[in-house]
């Protein structure tokens, strides 16, 4: 490209973006995987025009990651920008052991909603957006809560017809498809709430103030319950897609995984997927809807729409179901970012570094024009994601060059996940650790160390251990009590570097801060190479990716001094970050 005409199109750029947008849509997905028609247009299983329009239409970023990969802690982080060792939130089960409320609230002052209103933006939200219906003071139009039927079954309703079930009894989810009035499922509710109130705050013409408007679906998190046709829609997962994934290799720690269920037949990995890609189906349509009122209204030249999920779920991949665990499919998150003001030739692009979904909060605020305003917040610990869309692509899909200053700032995404201890319910002897190990495994001796607790304290355990259940797939419902073990993940393109630690460590819990690796004594470690297999060996999505773990796995000697100094270079990233500490940004 000759240099004059490179500078000139970046000065039109920047006068471009000098011109703040006035509107915002944010719209959040739960569970959902990095699995697309677009991805795969070979699996006629992935049925999602208009996720793959939203690809098109903008920017796609290849690598995101959340940083729990559970509700509750994943969105108190990045709603706020904060990692889960600043939120003080690491589990759905916060522990009151550790001086925390079961539920930990958003911190006033420093959420997305906050640093919108901030600047003059009018700000709504509908649907599940922080967990379950908790309202916020810097909402100006009130939460829309449809997280009361988190778990309705309308399927089972004597009014449905067309009742279509999996041909398999499955792990979980209560899956069914079948044929209802329209508002009869949760996220068609949030749906037609969220285009009344995009109607709403688009009308007063040229001198209405810009608005935020936060979209939450409860889906494709199970129950997989929807209309019928969105199943008709999906065929059954083949042979090879399952085949290739459900498996435990042998050099995989048990700690590593937390959910594992008794679904170990074809036929029954076949339907739990095929319901889960159905779902999946069921948000594309919604999501056309409210794009399609986003034109509708005229704000497709002038809103700024970002998507992605909270976290990814595991379909069976090395025997992992549901999340809870540091492997790509449930720490990987889709993250969709379409930015008006960029010119046509910019879309389509795919970005293939890591990024973090606290990168999410600085970037809506730099592209909106927010920061321009009053500046970035400083508890902000991510970074704007502008320079990905910055950058010169040619051809099609998108071959993109960035700023290489910039790029440096994303090697890494980091991520953690906790190890609970519970006691098991109606007993005070009986303990268990997520994933089924017993103390003995993670190297406690016996009952008391576990829990803390003395034989007659545990006779009161409901005081000092959450009443929750715990749903697990081996050890049963029981009383999380705090935690005994952390797994510090860092993923690279081209690796990731995975070390669990017994925890807390020199005193680490009582001040919140739970990003301590290497000062606990080492349960076990994983390193996965991405770059030298295909993609699930031609599977569907990222399963089988992470299969051997070459922490452990003979390698040839110079193989094995290559990984050596890759987990090394990992390993420094993971103490890097922790030297940091909370309210670090991500340097």
């Amino acid at each position: 490209m000759n240099c004059s005409c490179y500078v000139l199109r970046r000065f039109l750029q920047g006068m471009n973006r000098s011109r703040p947008l006035s509107d915002v849509l944010y719209i959040l997905f739960d569970d959902l995987r990095a699995e697309f028609g677009f991805l795969h247009s070979e699996s006629p299983s992935l049925h999602t025009p208009n996720f793959d329009r939203l690809s098109r239409e903008g920017t796609f970023f290849d690598l995101a990651f959340s940083q729990v990969s559970f509700c509750v802690p994943s969105r108190t982080s990045f709603l706020t920008g904060m990692r889960p060792d600043s939120t003080g939130s690491v589990h759905n089960d916060q522990l009151q052991r550790f001086g925390m409320p079961r539920s930990v609230p958003l911190p006033r002052g420093i959420t997305v909603f906050d640093a919108f209103k901030h600047v003059g933006y009018v700000t709504g939200a509908v649907g599940k957006i922080f967990h379950f219906g908790e309202a916020h003071p810097s909402l100006d139009l009130p939460l829309v809560d449809a997280t009361h039927d988190l778990l309705g079954r309308p399927c089972d309703s004597k009014t449905a017809t067309n009742v279509q079930e999996p041909h398999a009894h499955l792990l979980y989810g209560f899956p069914k498809a079948c044929d209802l009035p329209f508002g009869s499922f949760v996220d068609q509710r949030v749906t037609a709430h969220a285009i009344r109130y995009l109607r709403r705050l688009s009308s007063g013409g040229h001198s209405r103030p810009p608005f935020m408007l936060a979209v939450g679906h409860l889906r494709p998190h199970s129950p997989y319950q929807f209309p019928a046709k969105y199943l008709e829609g999906v065929s059954r997962a083949n042979e090879t897609d399952v085949a290739a994934v459900f498996r435990r290799h042998e050099s995989q720690p048990r700690i590593a995984f937390a959910d594992q269920g008794d679904c170990i037949h074809r036929k029954c990995q076949r339907e739990q997927r095929r319901f889960y890609r159905a779902a999946v189906s069921y948000i594309d349509g919604l999501l056309g809807l409210l794009l399609k009122e986003v034109r509708k209204l005229g704000l497709e030249n002038s809103a700024l729409v970002v998507a992605h999920a909270d976290h990814g779920i595991s379909l069976g991949e090395n025997s992992a179901w549901q999340k809870r665990t540091n492997f790509d499919h449930a720490s990987r998150v889709p993250l969709f970012i379409r930015d008006p003001r960029n010119s046509p030739a910019a879309d389509g692009r795919r970005v293939s570094e890591p990024v973090e979904l606290i990168d999410v909060l600085p970037t809506l605020l730099d592209l909106s024009g927010a920061t321009s305003r009053s500046g970035v917040p400083g508890h902000l610990e991510g970074r704007s994601l502008r320079p990905f869309l910055d950058g010169v692509c040619d051809g099609f899909p998108r071959t993109c060059s960035f700023p290489q200053l910039e790029l440096d700032h994303f090697k890494h995404a980091f991520m953690l996940q906790p190890r609970l201890l519970y006691i098991a319910r109606n007993s005070t002897r009986d303990t268990f650790v997520d994933g089924g190990l017993s103390i003995g495994e993670i190297g406690i001796e016996n009952v008391e160390l576990a829990t803390g607790l003395s034989q007659s304290e545990r006779r009161k355990a409901d005081s000092r251990c959450s009443a929750t259940l715990a749903f697990g797939g081996v050890f049963g419902p029981g009383r999380s009590c705090r935690i005994v073990a952390m797994g510090y993940s860092v993923r690279s393109r081209k690796y990731r570097y995975t070390r669990w630690e017994r925890w807390p460590a020199h005193g680490a819990g009582d001040d919140g801060h739970f990003w301590t690796p290497s000062k606990g004594a080492l349960l076990a470690e994983e390193l996965y190479n991405h770059s030298a297999e295909e993609i699930d060996g031609g599977t569907i999505g990222n399963g089988a990716s992470e299969q051997v773990n070459l922490a452990v796995q003979g390698a040839p000697l110079a193989d094995a001094f290559h990984l050596r100094s890759i987990k090394l270079e990992l390993m420094r990233a993971l103490v890097a970050r922790s030297a940091r500490g909370p309210g670090s940004r991500n340097t």
